[in-house]
């Protein structure tokens, strides 16, 4: 019992870096609102003109297991293409980098 703890331990750990690194060189944070079952992704770093400038987007699961956006902000015209593929494919590390690509296309 206590290896297998030991590797969950590990696993966490490695995590809880890869978000710190993620925030730190993406400006990329995770979010939930105390009540809401809706996940809010926040990024920066992507528009050269104001790199401070946050672009967000929410996320709900709903009890059919289907993703959707509850909010997007600025809107990207192809969430809809995107939110298809990731209810296909369940890969939301993808689902993620194409918004990033998405809002970054918004800017240029």
């Amino acid at each position: 019992m206590a290896k297998s703890s030991s590797t969950a331990y590990k696993k966490l750990e490695a995590l809880r870096h890869a978000v710190e690194v993620y925030r730190e060189r993406l400006g990329l944070a995770f979010e939930t609102a105390p009540g809401s079952e809706n996940l809010k992704v926040s990024m920066k770093y992507i528009d050269p003109q104001d790199p401070e400038k946050w672009f967000t987007f929410a996320v709900h699961v709903g009890s059919d297991g289907k993703y959707s956006i509850a909010n997007c902000e600025p809107w990207v015209g192809e969430v809809d293409a995107l939110l298809i593929e990731l209810n296909k494919t369940n890969n939301f590390c993808n689902f993620v980098r194409s918004m990033r690509r998405k809002f970054k296309e918004s800017v240029q």
